[in-house]
């Protein structure tokens, strides 16, 4: 009975000391997840505005005119003291699900759109966010929308082409870039006042 406790002992002493490596594991994991991503999103937010040298946060909260589309952190693109637009991220419904980063230039034209995650099918929705597929113009998807007004009301195939299979990624897509640039105008436009 005895030798029957001391196991006892020796399990929960086992068990306490996997759950406390378990705890601090996930903790440095978690940490790292969250470095990595942010790291990403700076990449991506270079990409959108390459001639920032930083980016500085907006202190406002965003809200979308439509309820399934979620506005995220924006920032101001600056370089040295001149201010060249602002960019945000922008989550959504595509034929999944969708996360972009859109930047806006002080005019209101779009600098670029790039994909933070795209959870469509491999194949048809993903096309969206893969650099090798050309449109026929010889963009890639998201490529086509720099340099269009941002004022604009974006109907996929009326003024920007989408990919054959992949028509509902390709209309939200679109939603989601409208309303990440109405966000940022409205917002330009009253740092501007």
């Amino acid at each position: 009975m005895r030798q029957f406790y001391k196991n006892i002992i020796v399990f929960v002493l086992y068990f306490a000391i996997a759950l406390v490596g378990l705890i601090y594991a996930d903790k440095f994991f978690a940490i790292k997840i969250i470095q990595n991503a942010q790291k990403k999103t700076e990449r991506i937010m270079g990409e959108v505005f390459p001639g920032a040298s930083e980016f500085e946060p907006i202190l406002k909260v965003f809200e979308s005119s439509n309820p399934s589309i979620v506005l995220d952190q924006g920032y101001v693109a600056k370089n040295g003291d001149e201010v060249l637009g602002a960019v945000i991220q922008v989550e959504g419904p595509t034929h999944s699900r969708g996360r972009i980063i859109v930047g806006v230039n002080k005019n209101g034209t779009i600098s670029a759109m790039r994909f933070i995650e795209l959870t469509d099918t491999a194949g048809f929705g993903q096309k969206a966010c893969d650099p090798t597929f050309k449109m026929p113009s010889g963009l890639t998807f998201y490529e086509q929308f720099s340099g269009k007004d941002g004022n604009q009301t974006f109907k996929a195939g009326v003024n920007y082409d989408a990919i054959s299979g992949s028509t509902i990624t390709c209309r939200r897509v679109g939603d989601l870039v409208q309303e990440g640039c109405q966000a940022l105008i409205g917002y330009l436009g009253e740092a501007n006042e």
